[in-house]
């Protein structure tokens, strides 16, 4: 196997390392008692793991799109070169953009400062709208649903990938 087949292997399987986290942390989750004072506490801190495991799973995209994964994809392709010339225009030009104006998501980081991994959650978050093919799961991506079943969906997603996107030669490893 090739050094860049072997690099697109191990990129794959951190999209399945990415799911099976996700699905640990979402098992902690349970549900917010709102009659508590801290379910704003909670749900923020939701907010801010579901951000940082877009940033990761939006890198790990960019990756495998940059080593051919997605060749036979032209769309999810399409989709991240896309936001790769938004970025690089916004480098070029020396701006660097609030989230908020890059990626319109029912989450959100840690604080509105202006920040580039923006960039890789929408790479994210348009790879799931592209991958996804049911009513019910484009309905969960499209609209401001629960946490709990965005980032359930995220992980069943995110497996998904890993287990398409494996090589399909003999010697593959995975």
């Amino acid at each position: 196997m090739s050094e860049n087949a072997d690099f697109v292997v191990y990129w794959k399987q951190e999209l399945f390392y990415l799911a099976q986290s996700l699905e640990k942390e979402v098992s902690l989750w349970g549900v917010l008692d709102i009659g508590s004072g801290t379910s704003g506490d909670h749900e923020r801190n939701r907010s801010n793991t579901l951000w940082e495991y877009a940033i990761r799973a939006g890198v790990v995209l960019f990756k495998l799109c940059g080593l051919g994964a997605f060749d036979e994809m032209p769309r999810i392709k399409t989709h991240i070169l896309q936001i790769r010339a938004e970025l690089r225009r916004c480098v070029d030009e020396f701006k660097v953009p609030t989230y908020y104006f890059v990626v319109k998501a029912p989450y959100g980081p840690p604080s509105a400062y202006d920040r580039y991994d923006a960039f890789f959650v929408k790479i994210f978050q348009g790879f799931c709208s592209l991958w996804v093919n049911s009513y019910e799961d484009r309905r969960t991506i499209s609209e401001w649903s629960g946490q709990i079943e965005r980032a359930k969906l995220y992980a069943r997603i995110l497996r998904q990938a890993s287990e398409a996107l494996r090589p399909k030669s003999p010697d593959a490893r995975l």
